[in-house]
């Protein structure tokens, strides 16, 4: 049986209300009027719109089978602030209260996507245009209380 494996960046965008990850939290504490809790310093991530990923992956059964792994991964290398200073353009009250981060993490993380690439996959879905889409969703469809 031909597997490949498919290593992705950070994924946002509609439909992800799992608040332990940033932009689904800082959307909903902006929404609620709760302070946003952002932990200092913050290393930069990458990440990747759900659109520009659906596609990657569908790039990758079509015409991937030649690589066992094939990272798929954005231009979009944000700071956890950078990340929040965009949502924070959607709510201009909204408030950041950052704290030492208790967690030991890596400072910097993000992957190469040559063999992505190389198939003919492109990101087509910027970071901003990103955000825009998901802060309309959650503020149209307010999917948690």
């Amino acid at each position: 049986m031909d597997v490949t494996v498919a290593r992705s960046v950070n994924i946002y965008g509609p439909g992800d209300t799992n608040l332990t990850r940033i932009v689904p939290k800082a959307i909903w504490s902006f929404m609620k009027g709760v302070p946003f809790t952002l932990y200092v310093p913050a290393g930069k991530r990458a990440y990747i719109y759900i659109d520009d990923l659906v596609n990657a992956l569908a790039t990758i059964a079509e015409r991937g089978r030649d690589y066992p792994v094939i990272n798929v991964c954005s231009r979009d290398i944000k700071s956890s602030d950078e990340v929040v200073k965009e949502i924070l353009k959607y709510f201009p009250n909204g408030v950041v209260k950052e704290v030492p981060s208790p967690y030991p993490e890596i400072r910097n993380q993000s992957l190469r996507c040559d063999k992505l690439k190389s198939l003919g996959w492109q990101q087509t879905v910027s970071f901003e245009e990103g955000i825009r889409r998901t802060v309309e969703w959650w503020l149209k469809t307010k999917p948690i209380g």
